[in-house]
């Protein structure tokens, strides 16, 4: 099985000079980064979804820095970089066909927001037949409004994040990074027949 992780409009339209600014963006690059280590460590591939608009009058237009992936996230020449224009990264971009090129059969998703491009992304993967793990602390929400309320960012993330639980495994990232338990060796003479 090949883990893959993939990344999830990690932009600076997010970011603190952003039209979208979230603000837990800042915690989520940092937990995202030790993501990023983990798997260049392990040689695990890492996909980068960017998000682009056609309109100059929305956030993420192609020509505006908004656009660009966050200065502290970059992909390397070994990673891939995807180009999406939907909340659900499979939709109409090279996603699928790309992960199957590089054998991918499980993904861990980490990004923004949760409770739009995450989420559907998450989902999408789910109809593709990709067990996914999504990681808590390396997702970012955005506040809400509904019927005249606000609904903090804070909890938009843990609705959002207790829906997806019901269908995939939610981990912090210490979770996903920790070193795997070593099989138990069988006791001595537990083979022997007395």
């Amino acid at each position: 099985m090949t883990k893959a992780l993939l990344l999830i409009d990690v932009q600076k339209e997010y970011a603190a000079e952003g039209r979208l600014a979230l603000s837990g963006m800042d915690a989520a690059i940092e937990a995202i980064g030790a993501l990023i280590t983990h798997f260049r460590a392990n040689c695990a591939p890492i996909v980068f979804v960017q998000h682009v608009e056609l309109d100059p009058a929305v956030p993420f237009w192609i020509d505006t820095a908004g656009a660009e992936l966050h200065d502290r996230l970059q992909p390397e020449p070994h990673d891939v970089l995807i180009v999406k224009s939907f909340p659900n990264a499979f939709l109409q971009s090279w996603l699928q066909p790309t992960l199957q090129a590089h054998d991918v059969t499980e993904l861990v998703i980490a990004g923004a927001m949760t409770q739009i491009c995450v989420d559907s992304t998450a989902r999408g993967a789910r109809d593709f037949g990709y067990p996914v793990t999504i990681a808590s602390d390396a997702c970012v929400a955005g506040a809400l409004e509904w019927e005249g309320k606000a609904i903090s960012a804070a909890q938009v993330q843990k609705t959002f994040l207790a829906a997806l639980a019901t269908l995939m495994p939610v981990k912090k990232v210490a979770e996903i990074t920790a070193p795997e338990p070593e099989p138990e060796a069988p006791a001595a003479g537990s083979d022997l027949v007395p």
